[in-house]
């Protein structure tokens, strides 16, 4: 159900989110961004909060689900998964040229998710423009050193049927 949205959206992201997003940097001539940190249940926020690793990507409960009662003997729910992925670092526009691909990422995570990887996930982003995403950003200086930095948060609806409790 809503909690397996979240939970396979983690798996999948874990197995292919580094390799798909180094593919589209580098074909754009640009330097893949390794060591990326995948954590499920948290916002890149609250992850940076406590002290998590960057770059990141937070994979939680986006701002709504829909479910219903069980009917023959399962249950559909469409959740909003939010992809929230954070990065920093001292050149601004190559920051901000991968922070614009990480929704590209992020949508062959829900390509994979529609294609049936991951079980009881039967869809993800398959309806016309259900997909939303917002890339934020900003400036601050540590020390000596300029320090960019950029959120991409992309908002995955997620169909799934759950057939057990």
């Amino acid at each position: 159900m809503i909690f397996d949205a979240v939970e396979v959206c983690g798996q999948v992201a874990l197995t292919y989110f580094e390799a798909d997003l180094a593919t589209l940097v580098t074909a754009r001539s640009l330097m893949p961004v390794t060591g990326w940190k995948i954590i499920t249940w948290q916002d890149a926020e609250k992850a940076i909060e406590l002290g998590s690793a960057v770059p990141l990507l937070g994979i939680t409960l986006g701002p709504n689900a829909s479910t219903q009662a069980k009917s023959q003997g399962k249950r559909e729910s469409l959740s909003a998964v939010l992809f929230d992925a954070y990065l920093e670092g001292e050149d601004a526009t190559v920051v901000a040229q991968i922070m614009a691909l990480v929704p590209e990422a992020v949508m062959m995570i829900a390509d994979r998710l529609a294609a049936g990887v991951g079980g009881g996930v039967f869809g993800a982003a398959v309806t016309e423009l259900s997909t939303q995403v917002d890339v934020t950003g900003a400036y601050e200086e540590r020390g000596d050193q300029p320090l960019y930095w950029q959120r991409a948060r992309t908002v995955v609806p997620v169909w799934d049927q759950d057939t057990g409790l």
